[in-house]
């Protein structure tokens, strides 16, 4: 049975945590004094205990410079005896049901490893983007700022398409946590996504890329939206011999400060 988190067990979502992740107590204190509430956070019980949760968050991400809805699955997490039935499957097409009553058009997911990349796919999440080495200037930006607001004024001019934006609550606990962490270095992270309405990314597409005017090309994909994802956008477009993917300009999606 899948329920909504309540008061009375909020603090059992928490111990999931500390069951299935390996973080400090001072990283889940900023997690759930930051990114935790019971109406967004599904539990899955079985015998009437908790053995599974995750957490929908909602972002807006730039794409094209359009501002598009987003949501982002947390915290997907089973405890080890109880993994292998499935619950994390129920749990995700429930978030999807739940999303999509949202019209939230794009779900987004970092895999926890590569290994769950598969995992994912059989729900038709595909790779955007994945991680690198470059070093997000976060310590730089905080020294060079007079206060958070000015640091979140220059954070932002990092980016100027193609990245999830962060509200400057956001940032407060990406602060916070980076501090907690002894200014540990951040980078892009690999990251999953789940287009929910194709109709609305195409639009955007076709419009900031004249050549695509025939809708054919589109046609053709349909019936892999796996693919038509990494198209859209631009994932190593560039390394795939599928004769339509070559026509679709490679980009660079980054994912990075989601508390991961």
């Amino acid at each position: 049975m899948i329920k909504y988190a309540t008061e009375q067990t909020a603090a059992t979502v928490r111990k999931l945590w500390e069951i299935c992740f390996n973080e400090t107590d001072s990283y889940d204190d900023i997690y759930f004094k930051h990114k935790y509430s019971n109406e967004n956070t599904l539990i899955y019980f079985e015998n009437e205990q908790a053995v599974a949760s995750l957490q929908i968050l909602y972002y807006k991400i730039n794409y094209y410079n359009n501002e598009i809805q987003a949501a982002y699955l947390s915290g997907i997490c089973t405890l080890p005896e109880f993994r292998g039935n499935g619950f994390a499957s129920k749990l995700i097409s429930k978030a999807e049901d739940i999303i999509k009553s949202k019209n939230i058009t794009i779900i987004l997911l970092i895999p926890g490893d590569y290994k769950l990349i598969n995992y994912y796919n059989n729900f038709d999440y595909e790779v955007i983007c994945e991680k690198d080495n470059q070093i997000i200037p976060l310590k730089q930006i905080l020294d060079d700022s007079n206060n958070l607001q000015e640091a979140y004024t220059k954070f932002n001019l990092l980016y100027d398409s193609f990245y999830v934006q962060k509200t400057f609550p956001d940032f407060v606990a990406i602060v916070e946590e980076f501090i907690d962490s002894n200014y540990e270095t951040k980078t892009n992270q690999t990251a999953m996504a789940k287009i929910l309405d194709f109709k609305t990314f195409i639009q955007v597409f076709c419009t900031n890329n004249p050549n695509f005017k025939n809708l054919n090309y589109f046609d053709k994909l349909k019936n892999n939206p796996r693919l038509l994802t990494q198209l859209l956008f631009g994932y190593k477009t560039k390394t795939l011999t599928n004769n339509i993917a070559e026509k679709f300009p490679e980009k660079k999606f980054c994912f990075n400060l989601m508390l991961e």
